[in-house]
């Protein structure tokens, strides 16, 4: 009797698997789980985990020796952006890892690492990358939030048209005054710092809105160094960012551990006088502003830090011009997230942590009911390691005291839309 159950149970087992494969690709293609969530508060995301930057003077000469990881205050990871999932050829040099900040009575200093995990420099059949595995004449920007009362950016100009004719990009929900645009190449272009010209949030190249870096005394330059003290980045083969990021499934590894060559990548250094943001160190001090960082390549952005949900809700759909490319290089994103923090009257290096709340179906406890949890309560029946506590709570759906295969397909139909709440409850509080 008792092998003729683990028949059934495998059996059972391999439909269950079956199903999940036509899922997990259905996952990847909406997003939608993924885009309802802060994705900083899962795996090795974090913003101000250690407080909100620190008082310093920077010396802009593309050399990390002025800067320390005690400035940080946003931490992103490695490898995690759309290439790793689909137009790998596309490479990893724009990967935003962390973020820094500092300040002196008279300047903003921003610094943000750059990664390119995967120590390539060149496609086999495809020759070299961009710069021989370095960030090339691309796009990147720097958001801020300054003053909370006025509109956020669009991501369009006055007229209608695109900021640089083709950077899709918004803030509408959530806030950002300013925006700096420049090359990841410096010297190349006119990078300038962008001011909402309207009560709608739209840009403008008026000068009073556009502020060209030279002829405001903004100054920024690369180092081909790296300044953390580790470089956690995806691992092992690919699944989707629903389960590997947002499913918090993905597998991190310490790439310095594992002979991570750093003259790969690369850190950003910028200076911003206090002057051209219209405030002074004490109104830094004493309210604090909002810094995002993120990279384009040309059109959409690819990647950001603080991570924004926004950077990977189109992964799997195709770019117009090869459909071996992802549709996140060209996709309209509307950032969501949380910008941090820089300054203000916050010394609390670790923020309060909300209550906990256990949600029906959440087996893994992330917030939300997704497929993962299914699989969660699958490889629990594989291995023969019991659910308990909060991970039972969660999984037994059927309420009948135990986990078993039942509850699992039960939370499969649910993120599937095949099965409403109103028989099990799945998603509400326990």
């Amino acid at each position: 009797m008792v092998k003729f159950r683990r028949r059934i149970l495998r059996a059972g087992l391999a439909v269950l698997v079956a199903a999940t494969t036509v899922c997990t690709v259905m996952a990847a293609n909406t997003m939608n789980n993924a885009s309802a969530t802060d994705a900083e508060t899962v795996g090795k995301y974090a913003t101000n985990p250690n407080g909100t930057g620190k008082r310093a003077t920077i010396t802009i000469d593309g050399k990390i020796n002025d800067w320390s990881e005690d400035m940080l205050i946003a931490q992103g990871a490695g490898w995690d952006f759309a290439p790793r999932w689909k137009g790998a050829h596309e490479n990893s040099v724009l990967d935003c890892y962390s973020l820094y900040a500092a300040w002196d009575d008279t300047n903003l200093y921003i610094g943000f690492q750059m990664v390119n995990p995967t120590d390539t420099w060149a496609t086999p059949g495809e020759g070299p990358l961009m710069d021989n595995g370095k960030p090339s004449d691309v796009p990147l920007g720097v958001a801020l939030s300054v003053d909370t009362s006025k509109p956020s950016i669009t991501g369009k100009m006055t007229n209608g048209d695109l900021l640089w004719d083709k950077q899709h990009f918004s803030f509408t929900n959530t806030h950002a005054d300013m925006v700096l645009m420049m090359s990841a190449k410096p010297g190349n272009g006119d990078p300038a710092l962008f001011k909402v010209a309207d009560s709608q949030g739209n840009l403008s190249y008026d000068s009073q809105y556009c502020l060209v870096f030279k002829s405001n005394g903004i100054e920024y330059k690369v180092a081909d160094d790296f300044l953390p003290s580790e470089l956690w980045a995806l691992d092992g083969v690919s699944t989707t960012p629903e389960e590997e990021v947002y499913g918090g499934k993905g597998n991190y590894i310490d790439a310095l551990k594992k002979g991570h060559d750093t003259k790969y990548d690369s850190f950003y250094e910028m200076k911003i006088p206090f002057k051209v943001l219209g405030i002074t160190v004490n109104d830094l001090e004493s309210k604090g502003i909002g810094v995002m960082q993120f990279a384009t390549r040309g059109e959409s952005p690819l990647d950001c830090v603080p991570h924004d949900p926004a950077m990977l809700d189109n992964v799997m759909g195709e770019y117009h011009a090869g459909d071996n490319t992802s549709l996140e290089k060209e996709d309209q994103d509307d950032f969501s997230v949380p910008l941090a923090r820089v300054g203000g009257n916050n010394t609390d290096p670790k923020p309060t942590e909300p209550e906990e709340k256990l949600i029906l179906g959440d087996v893994d406890n992330n917030g939300r009911v997704m497929l993962s949890d299914a699989i969660y309560i699958q490889k629990s029946l594989v291995t023969g390691n019991d659910l308990s506590g909060d991970s039972l709570k969660c999984a037994d759906v059927d309420k009948n005291g135990t986990a078993n295969l039942r509850d699992a397909i039960i939370i499969q139909r649910y993120t599937l839309s095949l099965l409403d709440n109103s028989k099990f409850g799945i998603g509400e509080l326990i």
